[in-house]
């Protein structure tokens, strides 16, 4: 199966779709105990660029859960520059981090390399169902692609470090993505074990993550 037009019908059935709605539920589990859950129900407007998210998180913070829900609305085509009203972007979206940072051809290069790299490694297997489900072992992953993609010390608040304090590392992880006949996404899952290194203790982490688009 040629896996470059897999992916050009995707992004196109993807891209045409006026709106787009699904869940995003996140878990983290700390020596096999669940450390912090977050629930997000979202909704966007492909042509506006308006986005809608209900989020909940649950997390557990010295034996005490914490439980934080919010509503939020912002829209992706904004220029965070313009805004002379009161509006303020959730502290998770930095749009304007990458607008004003120009990429040299080094970096366009290496972030070439990540995308080639996954695509040779992707592996695209047909159900029963006639559905698609591809899949990407992240430990074949080589390292300077790991790092290119921020998963060998899974860097940065996007991350597990939102929610843990320390050092943290992948073992093993793997995406997996279903393609229905209409080359719609169905749900994406990303399953990542290793290490949390906090307080001179090495503990076990997993990181759990399902993506569901109504279709």
């Amino acid at each position: 199966m040629n896996k470059i037009k897999l992916l050009y019908d995707v992004a196109r059935v993807m891209r045409d779709k006026d709106t787009l709605n699904g869940t995003v539920k996140i878990s983290g589990l700390k020596d096999g105990v669940e450390a912090f859950r977050v629930d997000n129900e979202f909704s966007k407007d492909m042509l506006s660029g308006t986005s809608r998210a209900r989020i909940t998180s649950i997390v557990d913070y010295d034996g005490k859960q914490i439980k934080h829900e919010s509503n939020t609305e912002f829209n992706v085509y904004q220029d965070p520059e313009d805004e002379k009203q009161d509006y303020k972007r959730p502290m998770f979206f930095h749009r304007h981090h990458a607008c004003k940072h120009r990429l040299g051809a080094k970096e366009k290069l290496d972030r070439l390399m990540v995308v080639l790299g996954a695509l040779n490694d992707m592996k695209v297997d047909e159900q029963e169902d006639k559905s698609l489900m591809l899949s990407l072992d992240l430990k074949n992953i080589p390292e300077d692609l790991k790092t290119g993609l921020h998963l060998h010390h899974m860097h940065g608040h996007h991350g597990p470090q939102f929610f843990f304090k320390g050092s943290c590392s992948m073992d093993e992880g793997i995406v997996q993505c279903r393609i229905n006949k209409k080359y719609e996404v169905e749900d994406i899952l990303i399953d990542i074990k290793g290490k949390l290194e906090q307080d001179d203790k090495i503990h076990d982490l997993t990181l759990n993550s399902v993506i569901n688009i109504a279709v």
